[in-house]
């Protein structure tokens, strides 16, 4: 699925290109309804990419949370576009929070036709290794309508990323009393 980034040279350098590739391939899908999962499995990346687009795509996209209860993905993407025209895109997050992800995936492969019918537009998933895993196994028609976009940090940016959480944990249980 991922590729391993050496440096963050490399790890920056991959993710402009997919940036590129993804404001592209949004640009190119107007009108049509084309399924993108942008695939990340970080959080500060992927605000990081979001606001990166934000600024470089003229197009209105609009964004959607999804809620961890969330029973459908397309009624949530129904009520979260009830209010006014649609819009050139929509960029949905929170898949990773879905309490019932499985059952979420089963019933949007039993409507993927409904998606073609009622979104004239690209629809963005953030996924996360999990997601996209469950996507595959769950909701393999739905999944291959899609192109999948990653976005990676390189290997010394996720170890460092590690050993902050680590030395945050470890600092949170000796305040804790954990040292005794």
């Amino acid at each position: 699925m991922m590729n391993t980034l050496a440096t963050v040279a490399d790890a920056d350098t991959y993710n402009q290109l997919s940036i590129k590739r993804l404001i592209r391939t949004l640009s190119l899908s107007q009108g049509d309804f084309t399924l993108i999962l942008a695939h990340c499995n970080y959080r500060e990346l992927q605000a990081s990419i979001v606001q990166m687009l934000r600024e470089r795509c003229g197009l209105a996209i609009a964004e959607m949370t999804l809620t961890c209860h969330e029973q459908t993905l397309f009624s949530a993407a129904q009520r979260s576009l009830a209010q006014g025209p649609h819009p050139e895109a929509l960029m949905v997050f929170g898949m990773n929070r879905l309490t019932n992800l499985d059952q979420v995936l089963k019933a949007t492969n039993l409507v993927r036709d409904e998606f073609r019918k009622q979104f004239p537009f690209p629809v963005v998933l953030w996924v996360n290794n999990d997601v996209l895993r469950q996507m595959i196994r769950l909701a393999p028609e739905f999944q291959n309508w899609s192109t999948t976009m990653d976005f990676q940090l390189a290997t010394s940016q996720v170890l460092a990323a590690l050993n902050d959480r680590d030395a945050s944990l470890f600092n949170s249980l000796l305040q804790e009393g954990g040292g005794q």
